[in-house]
């Protein structure tokens, strides 16, 4: 996996299993990092107290043959961890 965050959104890059629902994924890593973000951060758990979420309801999720671009672009372009 590799993960570069930014000041307005997250750039991932993973590989899931074809038997493995993407939209299932994108959720479980939503909803834990909100989770784990808000026990580390309370303005965030006061901010968004009550609400869906801290993250957007949407995700970029490219096929495997731009994963391999979109990777690419990532190394190129953001010092990833």
């Amino acid at each position: 996996m590799k993960l570069n965050v930014q000041v307005d959104h997250v750039h991932m890059v993973i590989v899931v299993p074809p038997r493995v629902a993407v939209a299932e994924v994108v959720q479980f890593i939503k909803v834990s990092s909100a989770k784990t973000l808000k026990a580390k951060i309370p303005f965030l758990k006061k901010t968004y107290f009550g609400q869906m979420g801290i993250w957007s309801r949407g995700c970029c999720v490219p096929s495997l043959s731009k994963h391999f671009i979109f990777d690419t672009y990532c190394d190129r372009n953001y010092n990833l961890v």
